[in-house]
């Protein structure tokens, strides 16, 4: 099984959008377990919303 990391942003300027967690180089960035992804999508969640943000960002995991 693989996993991705899902990322819903609301408000700011982009309004509504949800996409996969993509690489640098813009590939969908996978992972083997669903642990090291879960861990990903917490300190994503947790560095992104901030007191000074503008948008709100949701990370999860789904299998792929």
């Amino acid at each position: 099984m693989r996993y991705v990391v899902m990322c819903r942003v609301s408000g700011g300027f982009t309004g509504f959008r949800e996409a996969e967690l993509k690489e640098k180089e813009g590939r969908v960035r996978f992972f083997v377990n669903r642990e090291d992804a879960q861990a990903v999508a917490n300190d994503l969640t947790s560095r992104m919303n901030h007191r000074y943000s503008t948008a709100s960002f949701r990370y999860w995991v789904e299998e792929r």
